[in-house]
């Protein structure tokens, strides 16, 4: 993970310190779900829309 976050760092010119917490939950998340798709996210997204609605907390 550190050496993604490193590397994310340089791709974006640094990171504020103000915005350094925030940076590395963006980095986690990315890094977390590397593997899934899109459609894959959108699914999810979509489901769990969905199950909030049928509850009734939107």
């Amino acid at each position: 993970f550190w050496s993604y976050a490193k590397r994310r760092i340089t791709q974006v010119n640094g990171v504020r310190k103000t915005h350094f917490e925030r940076f590395l939950k963006e980095c986690e998340w990315r890094y977390n779900r590397t593997n899934d798709t899109l459609e894959k996210e959108l699914k999810q997204l979509l489901a769990s829309y969905n199950k909030r609605q049928r509850k009734g907390t939107v």
